[in-house]
């Protein structure tokens, strides 16, 4: 897992003689990421908390969560994840 922490692994990729790597490697940072974390978040979490204790404090549970995750834009992940949440 060391190679996760290489300041060179983006750049690799990026410039990566061999481009089908490169874009399997964008499309799964870019968009397939991005759906995880709305299903772990607001399909799996946000849904189980909802039906235990409500709406308003599954969604905001789901987004502290959600912000805290993002650690270095913990307050921008805790807006955003009450707009997707109240989206949900």
């Amino acid at each position: 897992m060391d190679f996760l922490f290489d300041r060179f692994f983006m750049a690799d990729y990026l410039y990566s003689p061999n481009t089908n790597e490169s874009l399997i490697y964008l499309v799964g940072v870019v968009l397939l990421v991005r759906i995880y974390e709305e299903f772990i978040y607001r399909g799996l979490l946000q849904y189980y908390i909802n039906v235990k204790i409500g709406r308003v404090i599954a969604t905001l549970i789901s987004a502290l969560l959600f912000g805290l995750i993002h650690t270095d834009f913990v307050l921008f992940g805790i807006v955003m994840g009450l707009c997707f949440g109240s989206v949900f």
